[in-house]
């Protein structure tokens, strides 16, 4: 594979060390190029344009394909929402939760989540976290917190703060021996780390379309298991979500696919955008593209031994790293030195790492060993 070709592709990833895909990722020329493409015409001509010679309806239906094909799924598991928190609305707000149940989470889950929990725990659900070993989740973790009342484990694939990977398909078979709903915030690894929702025995997947898949700020994706479709409740609804598109009817018939969950006109290019990330990725291969980061992230590993004071703190076998990886420091970074040479890398506190500094490394394939050197020689300056 000929990453450096690839790289060409990012723009912005030649005039620059990118390092902050954790927070929002560079787009590729194919993305804005083909979202440019539509929005032009509906500038200069309006209606509804086109998709490179498809209408809107069609290009949806080989974006869900694309994403499905990604996830390891059919298309009618997939639907449209506008970020992760909204996608993952749709099962905190649908299953049927009763007083003195209970979910199983990690104490270091992103603040959004713990937002949805708080409306829960008022209506008697109990949340329980799981409080991490520098970063690690395991299932034996995870089981100590878990009863027969435990209905959800709700868990992120990546940690956002840590990059720790979980062990998907350990959990997931755990979850469908004992009938627990098993969640997963995806947003931190997809498009990155390979996911196969079938094998790993996910019931529910929520996504964003600006991190590692690399587009417009915007756009979401879920998956959902028909068995689950069948559970989760619905109070709301748009006239995306029935059966019979563009015919009006006084009652709504909903899908029986994934896109019931959807609502009104959405957010089109950037449901194009994410089918074009998607189809790329499986075409790049998905192993071939974990393997290129995850070697990415061990030789951020060992220059980084280079620096004094720099300490590696991601040091997790390589099956539970990813592309986000945490340096801590001894003392201060001086982020104006990183500014200077076009570094683009988050500094933040290291005081949940037990350190005064620390850098969280997004590593994506338009990122090269080149980059690397030039954050560690900043860092040594």
């Amino acid at each position: 594979m000929n990453w450096e070709n690839e790289r060409k592709r990012f723009p912005a990833a030649m005039t620059q060390v990118y390092l902050e895909t954790a927070g929002t990722g560079l787009i590729p020329d194919y993305v804005y190029d083909g979202i440019k493409h539509f929005q032009d015409g509906r500038y200069l001509r309006g209606g509804d344009a086109d998709w490179g010679g498809i209408g809107t309806v069609q290009m949806m239906s080989e974006a869900r394909e694309n994403i499905a094909r990604m996830l390891g799924c059919k298309k009618e598991d997939i639907f449209f929402g506008s970020n992760t928190s909204q996608i993952l609305s749709v099962v905190f707000g649908g299953w049927p939760f009763q007083p003195g149940d209970n979910i199983v989470t990690s104490a270091w889950t992103f603040f959004a989540q713990k937002y949805a929990f708080s409306f829960l725990e008022k209506e008697g659900v109990q949340i329980r976290y799981v409080t991490p070993e520098k970063g690690r989740i395991t299932l034996a973790m995870l089981q100590e917190k878990t009863d027969d009342r435990t209905r959800m484990i709700c868990l992120d694939f990546v940690e956002n703060s840590t990059g720790f990977r979980i062990d998907t398909k350990a959990i997931g078979t755990f979850c469908r021996e004992r009938d627990i709903c098993f969640v997963v915030d995806a947003c931190q690894g997809t498009g990155a780390m390979p996911l196969d929702v079938y094998d790993m025995q996910i019931d529910f997947l929520a996504n964003n379309d600006y991190k590692w898949m690399m587009n417009y700020c915007g756009t979401g994706f879920g998956f959902v298991t028909a068995e689950l479709r069948s559970r989760l409740s619905q109070r709301t609804c748009g006239w995306m979500a029935d059966k019979d598109l563009f015919v009006e009817k006084e009652t709504i018939e909903l899908r029986e696919d994934a896109a019931r969950f959807e609502f009104g006109y959405p957010n089109v290019s950037g449901i194009y955008g994410l089918g074009l990330v998607a189809k790329r990725y499986c075409e790049l291969g998905g192993k071939n593209i974990e393997d290129y980061i995850l070697d990415l992230n061990a030789y951020l590993e060992d220059r980084v031994k280079e620096i004094p004071g720099a300490h590696f703190w991601s040091d997790y076998e390589r099956a539970n790293r990813s592309g986000i990886a945490v340096i801590c420091f001894d003392h201060e970074i001086d982020r104006q030195k990183l500014a200077d040479r076009k570094i683009v890398a988050p500094v933040r506190s290291g005081a949940m790492y037990g350190y005064p500094a620390a850098m969280r490394i997004g590593l994506h394939y338009y990122n090269n060993r080149e980059d690397i050197d030039r954050l560690i020689a900043a860092l040594a300056a």
